[in-house]
C-alpha cells in the first residue's frame, strides 16, 4: 500500500487532488483489512483453540474469512489495472482514473466492513483460456462453440487439447497402472480426484482424462458456477455447480446424491468426481471455505 502511495504521489501527471483521494482511499481500506482480520483471529480463536464457536460463529468465520480473501484479490485487481491504465494519457486522465479508482476503493471498504457479500465479476474465469500456451485460436473457438451449443461439461472438456496450456515439456501421468490395479480389485469402486488448481480449464480437462483412463464410467466436476459466461447444462448430470453468494447451496451433498444413484441404481461399475476444495479463491458460504480443506475427506468417508 505504501509503494502504491508513493507510485500516485511521485506521478507528474497526479493533481494534489488525486494524490488526497486515492492515499485517503487506501487509509479506509488498509482500516477495513484490520478490521476484518482482528474479527478472523477471534473467530479462529473461538474455532480452534478454545472450541467455544456456536454454529453462528462458524458461519460467521465462513462469511467473513470469504469476503476477506475475495476483497484482497479486488483491491489488487483494481490497483493493477488502474497502474496499467497510467503508463500513457493526458495528467487530466490520470487523475479522473485516480478517483475513479478512489470510489472503486471506498465502495470496497465500506462493503467489507459492513459485512456485505463482496461481488465476484462473472468474466473472472475467461482470462484463463488467454494463458494457453498453443493454438489459443483452437482453444477459443472450442470453447465459444461449446457454450452456444450448450454442450455437457464433459464434451467441452473433451474439446480442449489440455496440452495447450502447458509451454513445457509434455506431461506425464504416474502411478495410473498402481491406480487402476486396485480400482480393479472391486466390483463396483467411486473415486475423487483431488486438486488444488493452477489453471481451472486445464485443471478440469486433466482430471477428466485422468478418471477416463481410471475406467471411469460417470465422471463428475464440482465447479463454480460464475465462472462459465453460459453455465454448461446441470441436466447432463456432469456438473455440480457451486454458486457464489447462495448459503443453500450444498454442492458437496449433491455430488453425494449423483455418484450413489449412479453407482448403486444405473449399471455402472466405477464413478469419479473431481474436486478442488480449496478453488480458485473462497468466496461464500455457498463455497467450501478455506477452513474446510479436508472437505474432499470428508466426501471420501461419507462413500
Amino acid at each position: 500500500m505504501s509503494t502504491f502511495n508513493e507510485f500516485v504521489r511521485n506521478n507528474p501527471k497526479a493533481s494534489p487532488e488525486a494524490v488526497a483521494a486515492v492515499e485517503k482511499s487506501i487509509e479506509l481500506q488498509k482500516e477495513s483489512l484490520r478490521g476484518e482480520i482482528e474479527n478472523l483471529k477471534a473467530l479462529y480463536g473461538k474455532s480452534f483453540i478454545q472450541k467455544t464457536a456456536t454454529k453462528e460463529d462458524r458461519k460467521a468465520l465462513v462469511s467473513k474469512e470469504s469476503n476477506l480473501s475475495i476483497a484482497i484479490n479486488r483491491q489488487l485487481e483494481l490497483l493493477h489495472s488502474f497502474i496499467k491504465a497510467t503508463d500513457r494519457g493526458s495528467a487530466a486522465a490520470f487523475s479522473t482514473k485516480a478517483l475513479k479508482l478512489s470510489q472503486n476503493l471506498d465502495t470496497l471498504s465500506i462493503d467489507l466492513r459492513e459485512g456485505k457479500s463482496i461481488s465476484v465479476p462473472a468474466s473472472m474465469g475467461i482470462n484463463q483460456v488467454f494463458q494457453s500456451g498453443r493454438n489459443l485460436g483452437k482453444s477459443i473457438c472450442s470453447l465459444l462453440v461449446g457454450f452456444c451449443s450448450r454442450r455437457s461439461l464433459s464434451q467441452l472438456m473433451d474439446s480442449l487439447d489440455e496440452k495447450n496450456f502447458l509451454r513445457g515439456q509434455p506431461y506425464q501421468f504416474e502411478g495410473m497402472e498402481v491406480a487402476k490395479s486396485s480400482l480393479d480389485q472391486h466390483a463396483k469402486s467411486v473415486f475423487i480426484l483431488i486438486g488444488n488448481h493452477d489453471q481451472p480449464l486445464m485443471d478440469i480437462a486433466l482430471a477428466r482424462k485422468v478418471a477416463l483412463q481410471l475406467g471411469s464410467e460417470k465422471h463428475i466436476t464440482m465447479t463454480r458456477k460464475s465462472v462459465y459466461p453460459i453455465p454448461p447444462p446441470e441436466s447432463a448430470g456432469d456438473v455440480v455447480f457451486v454458486v457464489d453468494n447462495d448459503p443453500k447451496s450444498n454442492p458437496v451433498q449433491q455430488s453425494l446424491d449423483i455418484l450413489a444413484k449412479n453407482i448403486l441404481e444405473q449399471d455402472s461399475h466405477r464413478v469419479s468426481l473431481a474436486v478442488y476444495p480449496e478453488g480458485m479463491l473462497p468466496y461464500t458460504s455457498g463455497q467450501m471455505p478455506m477452513t474446510v480443506k479436508e472437505g474432499a475427506f470428508v466426501i471420501a468417508r461419507k462413500l
